[in-house]
């Protein structure tokens, strides 16, 4: 956990750094049987309740930067349920290491 609490820190450069962090399940829920699945590289949560979604690439392939989008609005879509406020809604990060440039 060290190890990646370091490379958010040194990656995002927040006002408060990153002290714990929780591995999650990485499978994005599917609301019915024919909704697209996506699984994250890496799911995690920190003190604070901040999630951070890390893909690790090693090419950048069509559709890429869309599909990014899609898992970043799912994680931060899955933050709410019936009757919750928005005001509620933790940040969520995306973070994408690539072996190449998109």
């Amino acid at each position: 956990m060290l190890a990646l609490i370091s490379l958010l820190n040194a990656i995002l450069n927040l006002f408060a750094p990153i002290v714990e962090v929780t591995i999650q399940n990485p499978f994005n829920p599917q609301d019915f049987q024919d909704d697209k699945l996506s699984v994250l590289d890496i799911r995690a949560v920190d003190q604070h309740g901040v999630i951070y979604d890390i893909e690790m690439q090693l090419s950048a392939s069509p559709g890429l930067t869309k599909r990014l989008a899609f898992y970043g609005c799912e994680a931060y879509e899955g933050q709410l349920r019936a009757g919750d406020e928005y005001h509620g809604l933790k940040p969520m990060y995306s973070i994408c290491l690539l072996d190449g440039r998109l």
